[in-house]
């Protein structure tokens, strides 16, 4: 799929709330995803706010960006390891693949061959 130079020409403007406040945003993505996004970020924030009732606004949404932070880095630390694991796998498919065909290549033609047995 080609991309395209004029990607900043495909954003639309996309309204979103968040918190109250009307965020406006240039996305190729759909306005339901980014309410489902600013939702999720809410109620995070939420969740945050009824632990620590004497945290501030400013206070509470850095603490948000380090557990999104924290969570983006774990996924993708296990997606490193699922592709650690799925090429180390692939290798030993590969392996197996190359010695069967070395098998089949290093045995001699059955049917080429005179079993020695008249009928």
């Amino acid at each position: 799929m080609d991309k395209s130079i004029f990607k900043e020409e495909e954003k639309k403007k996309v309204e979103v709330v968040l918190l109250g406040q009307r965020l406006a945003l240039k996305t190729d993505r759909g306005e339901a995803y980014l309410q489902k996004l600013a939702n999720f970020v809410a109620d995070q924030i939420e969740e945050v706010r009824k632990s620590s009732r004497s945290i501030s606004s400013h206070q509470s949404v850095l603490l948000i960006a380090l557990k999104l932070a924290d969570m983006l880095k774990q996924r993708e630390d296990e997606l490193f390891e699922l592709k650690d694991v799925i090429r180390k796998k692939a290798n030993l498919a590969l392996s197996d693949v190359e010695s069967a065909l070395s098998e089949l290549k290093a045995k001699p033609n059955d049917e080429n061959h005179d079993s020695g047995v008249n009928y």
